[in-house]
């Protein structure tokens, strides 16, 4: 069993793992996988495609510094897991008390789209982030609240930003320490969200105009939101969600 460790981002490291968690390669890798781990005192993103077996002692390694981590105020995620060690994960529902994503790029906890800046990118970007939330092990509530302001987000981008045909629009989800954070980006006329006045309420249905409740909508589920005109010449709006 082989252990080495490289960055991540600027707020995690990666711990790759090689060879087989079973009691003699748990025996060889615990002192220095902890040490690796928990003195560090960053979030950690277990890399285990290299590993093609886990036993129970391999299991018990894995909690017992992830606990370690949580009571430190660290976050420890496992990627890459095979499918026949996933089904040993799965058996005693270890995903319950460790994020297990699927690839680096969810373990680190930010996910990046190029979409059309069309009404079609809507239903694609939601369905990116969906799996990308369930990857790390988030809230059926949090996953809703997410799809809905998304939607607003990338239709308003789609339908207001006076884009040409071929425009794009960049699309992050990441987590970060206050819950969620969405972004888009596009290259339209500077335009601040935030400056969007709340619709009046009609007092009868004669007098409810239909639309205009995006902002509103997002409003109502951000615990942030955050605008810039980039030195690019871009829009950037950025949502933040509680977890």
């Amino acid at each position: 069993m082989e252990l080495s460790v490289a960055e991540l981002d600027a707020t995690a490291q990666v711990v790759t793992l090689t060879g087989r968690l079973d009691a003699p390669g748990v025996e060889r890798v615990e002192t220095r996988f902890t040490a690796a781990v928990v003195s560090a005192g960053r979030h950690v993103a277990v890399d285990l495609t290299a590993v093609s077996f886990v036993g129970s002692l391999g299991i018990r390694m894995l909690i017992s510094v992830a606990r370690t981590m949580q009571r430190r105020g660290q976050k420890m995620v496992l990627f890459g897991v095979e499918p026949l060690v996933r089904s040993v994960f799965d058996s005693v529902s270890l995903s319950d008390l460790i994020p297990i994503a699927d690839d680096r790029a969810a373990a680190s906890g930010t996910l990046r789209l190029s979409l059309s800046a069309t009404l079609a990118a809507v239903g694609v970007a939601q369905a990116a982030v969906r799996d990308f939330l369930d990857a790390q092990g988030a809230a059926t509530a949090l996953i809703f609240r997410a799809e809905l302001v998304l939607e607003e987000m990338v239709a308003n981008v789609a339908r207001h930003a006076q884009l040409p045909p071929d425009a794009r629009v960049t699309v992050v989800a990441e987590m970060v320490e206050q819950g969620l954070r969405l972004v888009t980006e596009d290259t339209g006329p500077a335009f601040d969200p935030r400056d969007v006045p709340e619709p009046a309420v009609p007092k009868s249905l004669e007098e409810a105009t239909p639309g205009g409740l995006g902002i509103k909508l997002i409003r109502s589920m951000a615990r942030s939101m955050d605008y810039e005109r980039t030195p690019a010449g871009e829009n950037r709006f950025a949502v933040t969600l509680a977890a």
